[in-house]
């Protein structure tokens, strides 16, 4: 692999970040993570959390904020639509132009990501409760009811991107 973002670039540097963005987006598991990211309410996901593999290609790491971390809320996870702040949709957007084909990309990533926990969610809730099924059970409603709306969120982002 080759590393994080901040191990390889010159974040002093604000053209860097330029680069980062263009590599980004050139990466299919972009719009796959920012979807996950906001399924999972993962509000911590930045340029230190993923590791690149490849020209085209990372891994994410650090999923310890997912549904507010150690700390979540449970009237936190029963608003569906608050969404988190996506700072790798935020770098994007301010540092490179978004395609429309980058654009359509994420907002099919949306509902695909939205149809995958749709097709394992009986096998996930029946995991997940063993240990503790009241706090699964409202953490799995929460990423539910929020995989509705996440491609109306992706239209809203794309729509003030574009």
């Amino acid at each position: 692999c080759e590393g994080t973002p901040k191990e390889i670039y010159n974040l002093q540097d604000y053209s860097q970040y330029k680069v980062i963005a263009e590599r980004l987006m050139q990466c299919h598991a972009f719009p796959g993570m920012v979807a996950a990211d906001q399924l999972c309410m993962n509000a911590d996901r930045n340029i230190g959390n993923f590791v690149f593999t490849g020209p085209k290609s990372f891994v994410v790491i650090d999923h310890n904020e997912i549904l507010g971390g150690n700390q979540w809320q449970r009237n936190d996870l029963l608003v569906p639509t608050k969404w988190v702040r996506s700072i790798p949709m935020e770098l994007c957007s301010q540092c490179s132009t978004i395609s429309k084909g980058t654009a359509s990309a994420l907002l099919a990533s949306a509902e695909v990501k939205a149809e995958e926990l749709w097709a394992c969610f009986a096998e996930l809730h029946a995991i997940l409760t063993i240990s503790n099924p009241h706090d699964a059970n409202l953490a799995l409603n929460a990423v539910w009811w929020r995989s509705l709306g996440l491609a109306d969120w992706f239209k809203q982002k794309l729509h003030l991107m574009l």
